[in-house]
C-alpha cells in the first residue's frame, strides 16, 4: 500500500501483495518479493522508482514528446 508520505499518491492505495521476505546476515536490508496487483502484461508503460533525496513536489512534469527529445538528443 502507498504511504502517502511523498504527497504524490494517496495513503492506502494497494499496489502489490508481498509473496516473501528473506533476510541474511550479509545484508542490512531484507529482500522482499511482491506480486503487483496491476496486470503488467496489459500495460504499455511502467515507471520504476527508486528512493531519492529529491523533493518530488518541485519536479517538473514532462510530456512524452519532451522525454523522447531528451532521450534522443541528450
Amino acid at each position: 500500500m502507498t504511504s502517502g508520505l511523498g504527497g504524490r499518491f494517496l495513503e492506502g492505495y494497494p499496489v502489490a501483495v508481498v509473496q516473501s521476505v528473506s533476510r541474511d546476515g550479509a545484508n542490512y536490508f531484507a529482500t522482499v518479493k511482491a506480486k503487483p496487483l496491476a496486470s503488467l502484461e496489459r500495460l504499455r508503460y511502467v515507471l520504476l522508482l527508486w528512493p531519492s533525496t529529491l523533493d518530488i513536489s518541485k519536479v517538473k512534469s514532462m510530456s512524452p514528446e519532451e522525454v523522447r527529445e531528451l532521450v534522443q538528443n541528450g
